[in-house]
């Protein structure tokens, strides 16, 4: 019987390209230009390339047991008391991501947009939505994905089209100036930041009848979410020049103001830049939904997934007001501490239940051989 709640593969892809997008602003081009200056897009085409095996990773465990989401897997491989461990050790770094993903939506708009409104009024009027959506379920929330996605690739279109017009492609030359090793090293804040949080996708409950197109859909939409987000980078430094776009905290919202429309539409940086939040809604969405659904499990036979929606979404502004009203102490956080979480939460853990599902299906094979 098919699940109503269930996501289309469409609805999984979407969610997958605001997914990937969503550390992009204000943190993976400001990092890559600052390392890599014009060689940025270089380190960013081969994260794309390399992050395609932990999303690879990603998708073999999620078809293990298509009937199971992740938490059940984790469980009938580990058993209880370490799947509980291991699982623990995933939501807190979902929600240490979570916080550094709110943290930074509610900067952006205060720092662009709203300089004069309190940090706490921004946080509840942007948080107010996503619980309304996760109130609706997720269903709601992959349906208005799509939705968000069609308007973004509008304002994407807009915005390329815009800026190409002023870019000069000398801004990145010499190519390879920081050297091959180099680019390859650095890549990883690509792979750490826009990669590594698709492993959230494998709570979405799926659609079984369309369970084969799956990965596919994964697949194209994280290429496609890549290489848009690459052509950004490439106009932003083109546009900016790198020495100029590491003085910015935001390059992708100021190199909009060099966007111009039909020669004579200008000052159009509010309006393309609404695609950016798309992706912020989405992301925290989903990320709350994951670990609502983990809560769920443990505490049975009682309907208390609205109550929990509401605590983490206060616990979520309290922490973003008072522990994070620093900007500093907020990037520091969230570029020195988040990525060494990122790692072990997301990285290690999924490849150790990688390596147990490998050798369950080796024995599973070698004993229906003899």
């Amino acid at each position: 019987m098919k699940n109503n709640n269930s996501l289309s593969n469409l609805e999984i892809g979407c969610i997958t390209f605001f997914l990937t997008r969503c550390s992009y602003i204000g943190v993976t081009i400001s990092l890559l230009a600052f390392l890599l200056k014009q060689d940025a897009w270089i380190g960013f085409l081969m994260g794309i390339i390399i992050g395609l095996i932990p999303l690879i990773m990603y998708l073999y465990i999620i078809k293990y047991k298509p009937d199971f989401n992740i938490f059940e897997i984790i469980e009938s491989l580990f058993g209880k008391v370490i799947g509980k461990i291991l699982i623990g050790i995933i939501l807190v770094l979902i929600g240490y991501y979570t916080l550094m993903v709110f943290a930074n939506v509610c900067y952006f708009i205060g720092s662009q947009f709203l300089h004069q409104t309190p940090i706490i009024v921004i946080a509840i009027a942007f948080m107010i939505p996503i619980v309304y959506g996760l109130f609706k379920g997720i269903k709601i929330i992959g349906r208005v994905s799509i939705l968000l996605f069609i308007i973004a690739m509008i304002l994407i279109f807009l915005l390329l089209i815009g800026l190409i017009p002023s870019a000069d492609l000398n801004n990145i030359k010499p190519i390879f100036e920081h050297g091959f090793l180099n680019n390859i090293k650095d890549c990883l804040v690509f792979i750490f930041y826009n990669v590594l949080p698709l492993f959230v996708i494998s709570v979405i409950p799926k659609d079984k009848n369309n369970s084969k197109s799956f990965n596919k859909y994964v697949i194209i939409f994280y290429l496609l979410s890549s290489f848009i987000s690459l052509s950004t980078l490439i106009i932003i430094l083109t546009v900016l020049g790198p020495d100029l776009a590491i003085l910015y905290q935001y390059p992708e919202f100021h190199v909009l103001k060099q966007a111009q429309l039909i020669g004579f539409l200008n000052r159009l940086e509010s309006i393309l830049s609404m695609q950016w939040s798309f992706s912020f809604f989405i992301t925290i969405s989903v990320n709350l939904y994951f670990i609502v659904t983990a809560i769920k499990r443990e505490v049975k036979k009682i309907n208390i997934e609205k109550p929990i929606i509401v605590l983490l979404c206060l616990l979520l502004v309290i922490i973003n007001i008072n522990i994070l009203k620093n900007n500093t102490l907020g990037n520091e956080i969230l570029l020195k501490y988040l990525p060494p979480f990122m790692l072990v939460g997301l990285l290690i853990v999924p490849f150790i239940i990688f390596i147990k599902i490998v050798l369950n299906s080796y024995k599973e094979k070698h004993i229906s051989k003899s």
